[in-house]
């Protein structure tokens, strides 16, 4: 998470700066771990913010993550927590992961924001002709009340650079409302994402993923 290479980041500066040789190990390692590993929360130029319009108003707003410099969204996968007979509170998409490539298709990284706390992993899908994704819309279920079991973020579909469109797991059968389409418009693609989630409660009802925005970048 970006708030990680942060904290790691503002200790390894302070180590850089002390003048005692014996600190230079520590933060050669501090540099190495927050600027290379962590390297994908790094801050890019922005085109445009993708958002949701029928997103859940619950949980907390994650950290903002974007591919590497000069790398775009090329595929999608969520965990999904499947519903059980045995479960009283469900919910739905628990975390949406993009992988990011080059536009000559060397993959970099991928991107998460918050990490869910359930679900499975459902398999990485792309666009069917092997472009970047320039868009994104959501099923959302909506507040069903006091009475009723909330689920949130159901599904994702992305938009791909000719026009076509993938879904990130095959669609359950339901009346949930997709959001409108969103998307990055001419010359720019998907580089990152933010999602809002709200944690499993013994006292509440949960529902995951609640909310996201994705962000644009120009594809050069």
């Amino acid at each position: 998470m970006k708030i990680a290479r942060i904290s790691v980041t503002s200790r390894c500066l302070s180590l850089l700066r002390l003048p005692s040789t014996d600190m230079l190990p520590s933060a050669f390692l501090c540099f190495l771990f927050s600027c290379v590993l962590l390297g994908q929360a790094a801050d890019r130029p922005i085109t445009r913010t993708l958002y949701l319009d029928n997103g859940y108003d619950a949980g907390t707003w994650g950290e903002v993550e974007y591919c590497e410099d000069g790398s775009f969204v090329t595929d999608i996968e969520v965990a999904y927590k499947d519903h059980t007979l045995l479960d009283v509170d469900e919910n739905a998409v628990n975390t949406v992961k993009l992988y990011c490539a080059t536009t000559d298709g060397v993959m970099t990284n991928y991107v998460t924001s918050t990490v869910g706390k359930e679900g499975e992993w459902k398999g990485m899908n792309s666009c069917s002709d092997g472009s970047l994704m320039t868009g994104m819309r959501a099923k959302v279920m909506p507040n069903l009340g006091l009475i009723g079991d909330d689920e949130a973020v159901q599904n994702v579909e992305m938009e791909c650079e000719g026009g076509s469109t993938v879904l990130a797991m095959p669609e359950k059968q339901n009346s949930t409302n997709w959001s409108s389409w969103d998307s990055c418009g001419k010359g720019s693609a998907v580089c990152g994402i933010r999602v809002r989630y709200e944690a499993p409660s013994a006292i509440d009802d949960d529902v995951a993923i609640a909310d996201m925005t994705m962000y644009c970048c120009s594809v050069k």
